[in-house]
């Protein structure tokens, strides 16, 4: 599976898998994270055990997802801009790190 974080304030789940024939290859469409006027790359990403997809969002906030449910499962604060980029620790499943246009890094726990 492959997350994408659109400029139309969606993250979308892909099916990447070779030979998916003529089934739709967008698994799941999630909302929360919103893009700015700034037009910024913000990145997303899967938690190690792929249980959850985090997104960076022009509202100062990242978003974790359920990747099964599409629900919203916890919104992080802490930053002053834009967060362009998250990473889940890989030795933590649950820990993840953020990176802003406010020039921090924020660390976060679900």
């Amino acid at each position: 599976m492959l997350a994408s974080n659109a400029m139309d304030s969606s993250v979308r789940i892909w099916d990447v898998r070779p030979f998916v024939g003529n089934a739709s290859r967008a698994l799941n469409e999630l909302y929360g994270a919103a893009h700015g006027f700034d037009k910024n790359l913000l990145r997303c990403s899967w938690s190690p055990d792929d249980k959850f997809i985090a997104a960076g969002s022009s509202d100062r906030i990242v978003y974790v997802w359920n990747a099964l449910t599409g629900q919203v499962a916890h919104r992080l604060a802490g930053h002053k801009a834009p967060v362009n980029d998250v990473k889940f620790n890989p030795s933590k499943r649950y820990q993840i790190a953020s990176g802003s246009t406010d020039k921090s890094v924020c660390l976060g726990a679900l």
